[in-house]
C-alpha cells in the first residue's frame, strides 16, 4: 500500500473544502485508500450500532475503543505498514481529512481542527490507534478486559502525554494494566495524577533500571 502524505497548507485546504461540502472526494484517493475508507466506514457504522444495541451510545469511549481495534488490526495487517508510519502525523493527518473526515465529524465537532490535523496527538485516527498499541496485553480479548472500563479521558491522558526518550512500550501497557484495577469512579483523577508523576519522573529515571524493575516503577506512580 502506497501511504500518502500532503504538505500542511494542502491538509488545510482539504479540510476547508469539506468543512464547506461536508462531502468526501474520493477522486484524490487510489484503490487501497478508497478500500481502506469502505472499510472504516463499514467498522464504524458496526460499532455504532453496537452501542446503540448495548445502550452505549452515550459512551463515546466504547466507539473509540473498538474503532481503535478496528485500526490496529487493519493497518497491522499491512506488511509494510512500521513504525515509520505509526508515527508520522503527516500520515495521520491525510488520513483524518483525506480518508475519514465525516467520520470525525460524526465522532467530534466538525470545527474542531485538533482532531484533523492541527493537534498532532489529538487526530482522531493517531489517537484511537495509539490508545489500542500504548494499551496491548498480547492478545484483544485481555486488552478489551483492561479497558472497557474506562472513559475517554483516559484516551486522552495516556496518547497526549508522549516523552522526551521516546516510547517505552513495556512501561504504557503495564501502566494500563495497572489502572484496571482502580475502581472506574476513581480512574479520572487517579490515572490524571500517574501521567504527570510518570512524565516529572522520567527526566532523571529510566524505569527498566528502577529498582525492581518496570513493574516497580509503576507501582510507586500508583502511590498517590
Amino acid at each position: 500500500m502506497a501511504y500518502k502524505t500532503l504538505k500542511l497548507n494542502e491538509i488545510i485546504h482539504k479540510y476547508k473544502q469539506f468543512l464547506d461540502t461536508h462531502c468526501v472526494d474520493e477522486s484524490i484517493l487510489d484503490p487501497n485508500y478508497k478500500e481502506l475508507r469502505k472499510e472504516c466506514l463499514e467498522a464504524y457504522k458496526c460499532i455504532e450500532s453496537k452501542a446503540i444495541s448495548n445502550n452505549n451510545k452515550s459512551n463515546k469511549h466504547f466507539i473509540d475503543m473498538y474503532f481503535g481495534f478496528f485500526l490496529f488490526d487493519y493497518l497491522n495487517q499491512q506488511n509494510d505498514f512500521t513504525l515509520k508510519y505509526e508515527s508520522n502525523y503527516d500520515f495521520w493527518r491525510y488520513f483524518a481529512v483525506c480518508v475519514i473526515p465525516d467520520i470525525i465529524a460524526d465522532r467530534w465537532n466538525v470545527t474542531k481542527s485538533d482532531h484533523f490535523y492541527s493537534k498532532p496527538t489529538g487526530i482522531y485516527p493517531f489517537q484511537v490507534y495509539w490508545y489500542i498499541k500504548l494499551s496491548w496485553q498480547g492478545t484483544k480479548e485481555k486488552t478489551i478486559n483492561i479497558l472497557k472500563e474506562n472513559q475517554e479521558d483516559q484516551i486522552l491522558n495516556l496518547v497526549d502525554r508522549p516523552s522526551s526518550i521516546g516510547i517505552n512500550l513495556e512501561l504504557y501497557r503495564r501502566i494500563m494494566y495497572k489502572l484496571s484495577f482502580i475502581n472506574p469512579n476513581e480512574r479520572q483523577k487517579k490515572f490524571r495524577a500517574v501521567m504527570l508523576k510518570n512524565t516529572a519522573k522520567l527526566v532523571n529515571i529510566r524505569p527498566e533500571l528502577y529498582d525492581g524493575g518496570i513493574d516497580a516503577y509503576v507501582d510507586m506512580l500508583y502511590e498517590i
